[in-house]
């Protein structure tokens, strides 16, 4: 039997994108032996998961844009050209009005559009000019795919689309007491109250919100602590908003880690105060380690619950009014809902299943 041929398009393999992250998770737990996967890479940033695609088997392919628009567009087509795939999975729906159309002018037969988030961009320009880009994807996939019905909803409208959960191996993030003595020994936690953050450093994602609530924390209680571990486009303002403040001893920044799953385990608390998530993933790994977590209502999709330990709360009454409910919670904290959380629909070992059959289905 042939293998199917898959090209997966990505925005970048960096440790702290979520995409890769997602993909990775997948493909770890999946019977990769009737796929041939190529991973294209649009971004250039760091590579830090390349190796682990490559020992799975996976072709990385980049094709950044480094030339005029023509020229880019020339490529991609010469690419498809040169390239024969059966399926092709573009997690990027801006580009993908570039990759959907030359995949379909090429003769790539499945062509599957996946929605990973509920905002076209980050910023106001840039969702200007996201929006006619995705329609244009969405108009030249013809199967659709998302993490949520959120995120379904605002990037396929009344179109039918697939549910793949962002699912994980939820037993890498079992609280692990030994680990949390060693990580805070390591950053010289000691006795320190420890919210944290981790993902991409973004508007989006919006860290310089949670280190104004570290500072309301610090006006309560002077052994607060902050740990934010990623990279990206604003890491200059988060520096500087942690110097304006003045709290520099106060706030730990790591870049991107291969092992995160292990720094939750030193935290007290975990933090997402998202301007808009088709998910949030990392609120299900927080859960899973136990932690009393805390994200933006209505910008954080309830799909993201999976225990009492999460709560919504809204940006518009400020941090401080975030840090008195942290607070309120500071000596009720790891409570165990390890073993309800393994029956969500995030636990890889059912769902990367799920994937596998519908790769396989679609071709047939």
């Amino acid at each position: 039997m042939n293998k199917i041929r898959i090209l997966q398009i990505v925005p970048s393999l960096s440790l702290s994108n979520g995409v890769a992250a997602y993909l990775m998770n997948y493909y770890e737990k999946m019977n990769l032996e009737p796929f041939e996967t190529t991973i294209l890479v649009l971004n250039e940033d760091n590579k830090g998961r390349y190796d682990s695609f490559e020992r799975l088997g996976c072709k990385i392919v980049e094709l950044y844009k480094t030339e005029s628009w023509s020229r880019y567009l020339k490529r991609i087509n010469n690419f498809f050209k040169e390239n024969e795939f059966d399926i092709v999975h573009c997690h990027a729906p801006n580009y993908g009005a570039f990759y959907m159309h030359y995949a379909k002018k090429n003769g790539v037969k499945t062509r599957i559009l996946h929605s990973h988030a509920k905002i076209y961009a980050e910023t106001f320009i840039r969702s200007i000019r996201n929006i006619p880009l995705a329609k244009i994807a969405v108009k030249n996939s013809n199967q659709y795919m998302s993490c949520s019905k959120e995120a379904g909803e605002f990037l396929f409208g009344n179109k039918p689309y697939t549910i793949i959960n962002n699912a994980i191996d939820l037993s890498k993030f079992k609280y692990n007491e030994q680990m949390r003595q060693s990580i805070r020994e390591q950053l010289a936690l000691n006795d320190c109250f420890v919210l944290g953050e981790f993902g991409r450093f973004t508007p989006v994602k919006n860290q310089l919100f949670s280190i104004e609530v570290l500072k309301c924390v610090l006006e309560k209680i002077n052994n607060a602590k902050l740990l934010l571990i990623g990279e990206g486009e604003q890491e200059k303002e988060i520096q500087s908003k942690i110097n304006e403040f003045g709290i520099q001893d106060k706030v730990i920044i790591l870049n991107g880690k291969s092992n995160i799953n292990e720094y939750y385990n030193c935290l007290d608390a975990f933090l997402l105060p998202s301007l808009g998530e088709g998910l949030g993933m990392v609120l299900i790994e927080a859960q899973a380690n136990s932690l009393n977590c805390y994200a933006s209502k209505e910008r954080v999709p309830e799909l993201s619950k999976v225990s009492p330990l999460l709560k919504y709360l809204e940006l518009e009454k400020g941090p401080c009014y975030w840090a008195e409910q942290i607070l309120d919670d500071k000596d009720n904290t790891r409570k165990d809902f390890f073993s309800e959380i393994l029956k969500s629909n995030f636990n890889i070992e059912n769902e990367a299943k799920k994937l596998e059959e519908y790769y396989i289905s679609i071709v047939k």
